[in-house]
């Protein structure tokens, strides 16, 4: 992998700094434990009213695969591993969901046998009513017509029913309930990477998906809104702006090889998708808020960013959005989030990939309201692959004003930040209830450092006359 220049886009410089997670910021743990990890298949993610993440993953173990789930605490200490089934002939995609009563509901691609009349080839469906202590398999498919096609599967519960989306022979498609003898509805544009998200607030439903291939049809990211008793689209599909690139002549836009496509709904109201744009080289993320007449742009490198980026949206309306870019052939995973409107974005904070480990190959996030869980596989130069997880503090960003006396200003996402501590030319100073604070120093250059638990901390230079 070649270094990369990586610009940061409205940012003060976000350095790591200790903000009492149960572990230093930044260290991962390992979820997966045994077996032979898939580098492009998609997790499932779901966090409990107790604050406890759940994550859904698979690997191949001898000569089978196995489904299994992980609780991880709100605090970020890694449980073990809880088989959900075993010995399968073949285990995909799998999303976790959370029923109407609680109870877990792991809805996976995959094959039990190679019998003719295997009735468990498809979408199949997993519940746990004590916690994801034990599992109990539906005793046939969700779906199976045409399903050796099926990848990426994304589920949400409306009302106590789930609404799954998934790709379907080159298209995008959605499924209502449990019944397999429901068709499903498909959608237009052709795409791949399907993802879907339910908005409480508003009681819509919508999905996303990636278009790299008709052109015709309109590269880029597109979504539409699900009716969620049928299934069938409402009113007409929108192109996201800004995701497809125009050159020499014709549109293009790369759709990322497996993950599903960054989708949320914001606490409050709103929906947010993103993605990488540019040709020939993907060079800035964007995210829009769906709807809005054009996206923002989070992140910029000159010689473009890693294809898979996340959504997360916290309880308190932020937005989360995270990325990967190489430095020096070192992977590391980058984070920003943005204010309680969802329309300042803060500062970008970075965590480098677990030692040993240089390929970068998908990543999810789930966000609390003083932190995000970031999941994210890693692969060696050997055929390795685990999926690890961490948790980041928000970054803070510091701006700095020179002159007869030096001032300082510490926000998050726009916002001022009260007593964050300022450290410059062997003085500690703390910020008012505006996020600022001053200082008489003597004439010279000084390098000057913001922190407050919770956050990561910032740097600045400034100049004293």
């Amino acid at each position: 992998m070649k270094a990369r220049l990586f610009v940061l886009v409205l940012v003060a410089g976000a350095v790591l700094a200790a903000s009492g997670l149960a572990s230093p910021q930044g260290k991962w743990s390992a979820v997966t434990t045994g077996g032979e990890q898939s580098s492009i298949s998609n997790i499932g993610v779901a966090r409990t009213a107790d604050g406890t993440l759940h994550v859904v993953w698979q690997r191949k173990a001898g000569g089978g695969y196995d489904l299994l789930q992980t609780a991880i605490s709100g605090s970020g200490n890694v449980g073990g591993a809880t088989p959900i089934v075993t010995g399968w002939n073949g285990i995909g995609d799998a999303d976790l969901a959370l029923g109407a009563g609680g109870e877990r509901l792991t809805f996976f691609a995959g094959i039990r046998t190679t019998d003719t009349f295997e009735p468990l080839f498809g979408l199949n469906l997993a519940t746990s009513t004590d916690r994801g202590s034990s599992w109990a398999l539906a005793p046939a498919s969700i779906f199976t017509k045409n399903y050796a096609y099926g990848r990426t599967p994304s589920v949400v519960v409306v009302n106590g029913v789930p609404i799954a989306t998934w790709y379907y022979i080159g298209e995008p498609v959605v499924h209502v309930g449990l019944d397999p003898n429901t068709d499903v509805r498909q959608y237009a544009p052709p795409g791949l990477n399907e993802n879907i998200a339910f908005d409480p607030s508003s009681g819509q439903v919508l999905i996303a998906w990636c278009n790299g291939l008709e052109r015709d049809a309109g590269l880029g990211v597109w979504v539409q809104q699900v009716d969620p008793a049928s299934g069938a689209g409402v009113g007409a599909p929108a192109r996201m702006p800004g995701s497809f690139t125009s050159f020499e002549g014709q549109d293009q836009h790369l759709c990322p090889a497996a993950p599903r496509t960054a989708l949320v709904a914001r606490t409050g109201g709103g929906f947010f998708t993103a993605s990488l744009t540019g040709y020939p080289a993907e060079d800035k993320l964007l995210v829009w808020r769906v709807g809005s007449a054009k996206p923002v742009a989070v992140a910029e490198s000159k010689d473009g960013l890693s294809e898979e980026v996340a959504l997360a949206a916290d309880s308190s309306g932020r937005i989360w959005a995270g990325w990967s870019d190489s430095v020096g052939g070192t992977p590391y995973i980058y984070v920003r989030r943005s204010n309680r409107a969802a329309t300042v974005w803060g500062a970008v904070v970075s965590v480098k990939a677990p030692a040993n480990y240089i390929d970068f190959q998908n990543l999810d996030l789930s966000a609390q309201p003083d932190r995000l869980d970031v999941l994210a596989r890693f692969g060696t130069t050997a055929p390795s692959t685990n999926l690890f997880h961490t948790q980041i503090s928000p970054g803070l960003t510091l701006t700095a004003k020179g002159g007869n006396a030096a001032s300082f200003r510490v926000t998050d996402a726009g916002d001022p930040v009260a007593g964050a501590t300022v450290k410059i030319g062997g003085k500690t100073l703390k910020t008012n209830a505006k996020g600022v604070a001053s200082i008489d120093l003597p004439a010279g250059s000084y390098k000057a450092a913001a922190s407050k638990a919770g956050y990561a901390s910032a740097t600045a230079s400034v100049k004293a006359t």
